[in-house]
């Protein structure tokens, strides 16, 4: 949780899938953030990805958004 500020909001989508929204965030910011993430799991995973999706436009696009990180 020490990548997380105050202002961000997590949605868990699987065991081992989550999605972090960081409003005002720059993608620059985001990577060096999440650079490192530790979570607590009975699992080992050796590695992870990182997907950034910046949203310069409201309203919102949700399907846009979801198709660009998938």
């Amino acid at each position: 949780a020490g990548n997380l500020k105050k202002t961000d909001m997590i949605f868990r989508l699987s065991p081992l899938s989550y999605l972090v929204v960081c409003p005002g965030a720059e993608p620059e910011q985001l990577r060096q953030r999440f650079k490192g993430i530790y979570v607590q799991i009975r699992t080992l995973v050796l590695d992870y990805e990182l997907r950034v999706h910046t949203v310069t436009q409201l309203p919102l696009q949700l399907n846009r958004v979801w198709s660009d990180l998938l």
